[in-house]
């Protein structure tokens, strides 16, 4: 029993080669759009928390989804889906699903970066779980 057709061999290399391409842009554009992420959330917390010294997480993360979301649709395509064998298009609520970005992923970047903002109890215990094992959101070196 035979499961796929008999084909020239270059053919299928074709196939192959192009869904690497497809996968290793997808993987390049998912790691733009971690670092953009990274940039953003350093870049604007001075003026946020110049605009209000009592400024929560948040309300930080609510006003910067506008801005993210404009950057995502701005910058990124697509990008691997979770199984990572096909491009899933860059709609900002997949891109938020798969980098996790959440108000306590966000607090603990930032509480690695020594800017701490104002949290619930609760939030502060995921921030600060998040930021002990975190191993890939490590400070921003200078």
């Amino acid at each position: 029993m035979q499961i796929f057709p008999t084909l020239s061999p270059y053919i299928y290399g074709g196939l192959l080669g192009v869904w690497l391409l497809f996968y290793l842009l997808g993987k390049r554009q998912f790691d733009q759009a971690r670092q953009l992420t990274l940039d953003l959330a350093l870049g604007e917390v001075k003026a946020a928390r110049k605009a209000n010294p009592e400024l929560s997480v948040d309300q930080y993360y609510t006003d910067l989804m506008p801005k993210w979301e404009a950057l995502i649709r701005e910058k990124i395509r697509f990008i691997p889906h979770t199984s990572e064998f096909w491009p899933m298009p860059a709609r900002p609520e997949y891109v938020r699903s798969r980098l996790n970005f959440t108000p306590e992923w966000l607090g603990a970047y930032l509480k690695l970066n020594g800017i701490i903002l104002r949290a619930s109890e609760s939030q502060q215990a995921k921030i600060d779980e998040i930021a002990a094992l975190s191993q890939k959101i490590a400070p921003k070196s200078s």
